[in-house]
């Protein structure tokens, strides 16, 4: 590791972090797959149906996003000289 502790890359392609996303990736492909039912869904006024992987990657897609904006934000006040 790095004085930032990032992973520092020795040459090989697996490495910790590659492992852990490899396989956070791997279980929701097959939670996705397992979940194919077609479901209501009902958001906030409307409500639709669709296949229950949809409303799963929605969230997943919505919550990735949430966490990137917010973990900018954080940075740029940490760096910040206020």
């Amino acid at each position: 590791m790095n004085a930032k502790g990032d992973d520092v890359n020795d040459g090989t392609l697996i490495t910790p972090r590659r492992i852990v996303a490899a396989v956070a990736l791997v279980l929701a492909l097959v939670f996705i797959f397992q979940n194919g039912q077609t479901v209501k869904l009902n958001v906030l006024f409307f409500s639709f149906e669709t296949r229950a992987w949809f409303g799963f990657v929605v969230t997943l897609v919505l919550g990735v996003l949430l966490g990137w904006g917010l973990s900018a934000r954080r940075a740029r006040k940490a760096g910040g000289s206020g």
